[in-house]
């Protein structure tokens, strides 16, 4: 898959990497944009030992999410 300037130009084997960088994707592994939670409990403010809106942000970014829509649940 050839990127530039964020968009996606082409796909298929043997694309000029120029100065671009590599990845070699495995069998198994997916390529997807940035995946959205449309149900998240980050808790804060009131029940912070149990997800902070940071603990809950890093928990997103690195399971790939992009975005996260958080539950009303805060006390108060």
């Amino acid at each position: 898959m050839l990127i530039e300037d964020g968009t996606i130009t082409r796909i298929g084997r043997d694309l000029p990497a120029g100065d671009a960088d590599v990845f070699e994707v495995r069998r198994g592994w997916i390529v997807t944009p940035g995946l959205v939670d449309i149900h998240v409990h980050l808790r804060e403010p009131g029940q912070e030992h149990k997800e902070t809106v940071a603990t809950g942000a890093a928990a997103a970014v690195a399971g790939g999410f992009t975005a996260v829509a958080c539950m009303p649940n805060t006390d108060p």
